[in-house]
């Protein structure tokens, strides 16, 4: 099968960069699963596709080799496609775990955090990728892949050409991420969610009179701020996006970029995979197989899969058919 370069640490489309050195495949290693424009299977359906293999780096770039289920059909006609040139692309589903906006990391053209450290959690064969670095090893690339279509905004936007470190300075939140709808701030005003801006500027003059009530709606803007942070931060925990253990730096983190950066920062990492949750899966599929006769298996190419997940109903279908033992 043909190479693929997974990802490289130039500034892709989103405006930001994947060092390759940060990205930790070492758990992606022990299960290098292969899926199709990312999705994930349910109900038996869209299974992984195949493997990947050889991961190494050469130079800046992670390059990989996937290996399709020659077994499955879905699963051929994507490896068919791919060794005829008609699917060249792939991307890497990544965790975050680490960004900088230290200036000795900002490439030209780069108008978001560079991610430091992150975790490789899949590769996907796609058919049209983000930047140009998921394509097989004959065409030029860019930065770390995400599927096109999907929104991958997981780094706010850096409030000017001059980078500043977080740890050290405090950020200018972009405009666009404390921006309030008008209907929301009128509400706060006391007026009807429909009032146009000149009501709302009106309003506001009476209120510069008096000093209580101008700091009474601060206060209760920055309530509204902090519950939409602290709501963000327990979903992603909830959602197993994010460790319990870090509830306070993710608040934190909140409070320094703005509500809605977070949530697009949250919304962006892959929820952890759990054990039970894969065996589950598992089961379902196998149960949804065994339930049907040889003959639906057969027409629908599934009993190489049931073959391969529990050979002994396998054995039973096939002696059930045919009236014989199977022999391998």
């Amino acid at each position: 099968m043909k190479d693929a370069i997974i990802s490289t640490s130039k500034v892709n489309c989103y405006g930001f960069r994947v060092l390759t050195a940060g990205i930790d495949h070492s758990q992606y290693d022990r299960n290098p699963v292969l899926l199709y424009m990312h999705n994930r299977c349910f109900d038996g359906k869209t299974l992984p596709i195949g493997r990947m293999e050889n991961l190494r780096t050469e130079g800046d770039s992670l390059i990989g080799t996937p290996v399709f289920d020659m077994a499955d059909t879905f699963a051929a006609e994507v490896a068919r496609k791919w060794e005829a040139g008609f699917l060249r692309m792939v991307s890497a589903g990544l965790e975050i775990a680490e960004t900088s906006t230290d200036a000795a990391l900002m490439a030209d053209g780069q108008t978001r955090p560079t991610v430091t450290r992150c975790r490789l959690m899949e590769v996907s064969v796609v058919d049209i990728g983000a930047n140009d670095d998921a394509l097989q090893l004959t065409h030029k690339g860019k930065a770390v892949q995400l599927a096109a279509g999907i929104d991958n905004e997981v780094l706010p936007l850096l409030s000017s050409s001059k980078p500043q470190d977080l740890t050290t300075s405090k950020p200018q939140t972009p405009k666009s991420q404390n921006k309030m709808e008008t209907k929301d701030i009128a509400l706060l005003l006391g007026l009807a969610e429909t009032a146009d801006e000149q009501a709302i500027r009106t309003r506001v003059a009476e209120l510069q009179n008096d000093g209580k009530t101008v700091k009474e709606l601060t206060d209760r803007i920055q309530k509204m701020e902090a519950d939409a942070i602290a709501k963000s931060v327990d979903t992603a925990i909830k959602e197993h996006r994010i460790d319990l253990a870090k509830r306070d730096h993710f608040v934190g983190l909140g409070k320094k970029i703005g509500a809605q950066a977070l949530a697009e920062t949250l919304a962006a990492m892959t929820p952890a995979v759990r054990a039970t949750d894969i065996i589950k899966q598992q089961a379902s599929a196998n149960a949804t197989l065994a339930a049907k006769t040889w003959d639906e298996l057969d027409r629908t190419g599934k009993l190489a899969e049931l073959k391969k997940a529990d050979i002994e109903t396998f054995k039973a279908k096939y002696k059930e058919k045919f009236g014989a033992e199977y022999k391998d």
